[in-house]
């Protein structure tokens, strides 16, 4: 019989895609079971609701489990299909016992919290007929727009188990992730302990929905409320992660982000890795687009900031003030002299219609849509091609850059 070396038993493992294949694995030889642990249990994904037909092992038992624990390094806590009526919802506390548990895994490193999928049913009053929810909190008429569906019910909940672990148990992690964070405020943003839970943390990701702008006209109380007040409390939490080297930033460019405005507030003392994807800068005020808030947001970070990543970003063509990403591209490569990685996609590109595809957009803030635009003034294969070249500059220094620190390594 042949004995594969473990290093190669290990990357065999590692390559394998799917998990009952990976499982099974296991049961080839003493070898595969001892090498292919810390592979199979290093994520745990947890589902609600999760499938009812297969035999479920209490997961304070896996939390224990000296095979098990020991190896789990990631856990997804996933509520993306939980919708009313769902039978999850008569329990919503009861839905979360597993958080019980998390402190059990002393190797943990990452948590992922991923929230109820949504529209903008959160700013809707329920048609008259539906069933009412049963369950503590809510209201029809609740003037505090405090729990008014069941999807903000479960962010609450979660959020405030989530805190209440961190002071009982003190559970940290490094890496934080949070998926589908609607924008609307509820009291779990408030929860006692949630802010000392961010403190913790180096990395950081957060994704904000689009927003869906054909119900938010209709909602009462007006969107703007809930938006105003997310805002401010989600930028309290962010405030809290002093300890950052890693903050992922996926936000609504025009509806429920973070606001340029929010920017100017926001400071983490050691962020070495920035990515930012769906931003949207509109330039209203006089000046350079230095003073814009996001750039000045990014350029606070220039003596600790060693990659930025910039994904599906825009600028709206309608600003007071135009400017091109040419002009940004410039600022970084003048500003941040400690910048050793740069992405920027999609990259500009005319399409069959002569428009600048991609990073340049017109928003009709009174139909709600997104149209590719030029910006006034420029034409776009010479706007296309001044980007690119300052873009490709761009990423000259930061190679040189890169030389230079290789050689004084060596």
């Amino acid at each position: 019989m042949v004995h594969l070396a473990p290093e190669l038993i290990g990357i065999i493992l590692r390559n394998i895609n799917d998990d009952q294949t990976l499982v099974s694995s296991r049961l080839v030889s003493k070898s595969f079971e001892a090498i292919g642990a810390p592979v199979v249990w290093r994520k745990l994904r947890i589902v609600k609701p999760g499938p009812s037909s297969k035999p479920r092992i209490p997961f304070e038992f896996i939390s224990k489990a000296s095979r098990i624990s020991p190896y789990v390094k990631e856990i997804e806590f996933d509520t993306t299909n939980v919708q009313y009526p769902d039978e999850l919802l008569e329990n919503i506390p009861g839905m979360l016992d597993e958080f019980l548990h998390f402190h059990n895994f002393k190797r943990l490193e990452a948590l992922c919290l991923v929230f109820p999928c949504t529209s903008m049913e959160p700013l809707e009053a329920m048609e008259e007929g539906d069933e009412p929810f049963d369950f503590e909190g809510f209201s029809y008429a609740d003037d505090s727009f405090e729990q008014l569906t069941p999807q903000r019910k479960v962010r609450t909940e979660i959020l405030k188990k989530l805190a209440w672990i961190h002071l009982e148990h003190g559970f940290t992690v490094r890496t934080f992730t949070m998926r589908g964070l609607y924008p609307i405020s509820h009291t779990g943003m408030h929860a006692n302990g949630l802010l000392s839970f961010m403190k913790s943390l180096r990395n950081l990701s957060i994704t904000i929905p689009e927003i869906d702008v054909e119900v938010e006209d209709y909602a009462e109380p007006e969107s703007t409320v809930f938006y105003e007040a997310f805002r401010k409390d989600f930028m309290h939490l962010l405030e809290a992660a002093t300890e950052l080297r890693t903050f992922e930033y996926e936000g609504d460019e025009f509806g429920g982000g973070v606001g340029s405005s929010h920017w100017d507030s926001l400071t983490f003392p050691h962020l070495e890795t920035l990515r930012l994807r769906r931003a949207s800068i509109c330039h209203d005020s006089p000046g350079s687009i230095r003073t814009h808030a996001l750039i000045k947001f990014i350029l606070r970070h220039q003596a600790t900031l060693k990659e930025l990543h910039l994904g599906d970003c825009t600028i709206d063509v309608q600003s007071k003030t135009m400017f091109t990403w040419g002009e940004v591209f410039d600022i970084f490569r003048e500003e941040l002299k400690d910048l050793r990685q740069f992405t920027f996609l999609p990259l500009p590109e005319a399409d069959n219609s002569d428009n600048l595809s991609g990073p340049y957009v017109r928003y009709d803030r009174v139909y709600h849509y997104r149209l590719q635009h030029n910006p006034r003034g420029y034409e776009p294969t010479a706007l296309m091609l001044a980007d690119t070249n300052r873009l490709q500059a761009l990423q000259r220094e930061l190679n040189e850059r890169q030389s230079i620190l290789m050689v004084t390594i060596c």
